[in-house]
């Protein structure tokens, strides 16, 4: 009741500036996710082989909705050998990457060296780039890891 009578009274009119705040801002970029490569080796070596050098100049992924990206162009060398007797994994690549499914994995490799009965010799790589094919998922403001193991002794043929 007693809104209603106040209301009823003079109307008086004053010039007002309404500040209003600006929009918030759009979002420039999507949020990324982490991706995390390593290398490692599970198998023994054929017999006599000592040592297999593999130079690894660039990582690239693939998805279907963004096709090839570019992960890594740092060149790295990695003793396979070495890797399975110490046990150990190395990073292959570490990088910011679009959320989605990823369907392919790319290495660029430009040289593999194999050391046998104390001999080392450069081993053959059709196309000097290895694709590996499987799944990976990427998730928004999270960190998502898959080692990558060679299985040295069913990679590996000496002829």
């Amino acid at each position: 009741m007693l809104l209603g009578a106040g209301c009823a009274g003079t109307t008086t009119t004053t010039n007002t500036t309404e500040v209003v705040p600006p929009p918030a801002a759009e979002p420039t970029a999507e949020v990324k996710g982490r991706a995390v490569f390593s290398v490692k080796n599970s198998e023994e070596a054929l017999k006599d082989v000592t040592s297999v050098k593999l130079t690894v100049d660039q990582v690239e992924a693939h998805s279907t909705t963004t096709g090839w990206v570019t992960i890594s162009t740092t060149g790295k060398i990695y003793d396979l050998v070495q890797l399975k007797n110490s046990g150990s994994v190395q990073l292959l690549a570490d990088a910011k990457l679009d959320p989605g499914t990823y369907d392919q994995l790319r290495l660029s490799i430009s040289q593999v060296e194999v050391t046998a009965d104390g001999e080392t010799r450069s081993a053959t790589l059709p196309s000097n780039s290895l694709k590996i094919i499987g799944d990976f998922t990427v998730t928004a403001d999270q960190t998502s890891v898959a080692a990558l193991d060679f299985k040295l002794g069913k990679s590996l043929r000496l002829t």
